[in-house]
């Protein structure tokens, strides 16, 4: 009977500890426990039933992803960190304090964007793409939120500071993509890769403008477009021979 009561305390125990554990962000996002905590605070956030509570609440979730992400570097956490930003999205237009909660979103995605562009640098390959994806989707809600409530104008500084931000991990993954691709395509035609802005003169082929810089080209061009008649072979005198 004493063994039953204190297998039954130890559940009770833990049915009330872990769910505290879990919303406080106790566990890592590596644990096997992990997934009682995205379950709590989804639950938490379903019964904050003020709605400037809950971008409150949101926000206090977005910085638990960061520092997961920071501490596991983890992919998952990042997907995480990018839904929390679509719901922001949607609640930020229906507080009645419109104007505060814009500045809470913008303020907090800003200071974020900074922390996880440091972190892009130290993750491997395969969490880079999702980090930066989740940069950017996120920073399209905040900036969908911003001018819906205080005008293009705004938005697009927002947008414009983050792209400052993020600036260094873009020109990185273009960087890898194309090395990407010329391990793929090692035998690849060279004048395929000639800018875009350089094939659109009079909707040439690629390369084929290049000719325009042949002097032959240009002195064909000079005579109407005739074709220029070969040059007549010069005859070689045999020389005279030495008395």
């Amino acid at each position: 009977m004493k063994k039953l009561t204190t297998t039954f305390f130890l559940v009770f125990l833990l049915s009330v500890s872990l769910p505290v554990y879990a919303d406080s962000g106790f566990f890592k996002s590596n644990s096997k426990l992990y997934f009682l905590q995205p379950a709590v605070e989804s639950i938490k956030l379903f019964f904050t039933f003020s709605k400037e509570e809950k971008v409150d609440y949101l926000l206090q979730l977005t910085e638990r992803r960061v520092d997961e992400i920071t501490a596991d570097l983890s992919a998952s956490s990042a997907n995480r960190y990018q839904k929390h930003f679509e719901e922001l999205e949607k609640l930020a237009n229906e507080v009645d304090g419109k104007e505060q909660a814009v500045e809470k979103i913008k303020e907090a995605s800003l200071r974020q964007q900074e922390v996880l562009s440091d972190v892009y640098t130290k993750v491997p390959d395969e969490a880079k793409d999702a980090i930066l994806n989740a940069q950017e989707n996120s920073s399209k809600n905040v900036a969908n939120v911003i001018e819906a409530v205080q005008g293009d104008e705004k938005a697009q500084e927002y947008t414009q500071r983050v792209e400052q931000i993020q600036s260094t991990e873009r020109i990185e993954r273009i960087e890898r993509l194309e090395q990407a691709e010329m391990e793929e395509t090692p035998n690849a035609d060279p004048s395929e890769s000639i800018p875009r802005e350089l094939n659109e003169n009079k909707g040439l082929l690629p390369g084929r403008e290049l000719n325009s810089q042949n002097p032959i080209f240009n002195e064909q061009n000079s005579n109407g477009g005739k074709e220029i008649e070969p040059a007549a072979p010069i005859e070689r005198q045999q020389p005279v021979p030495q008395r």
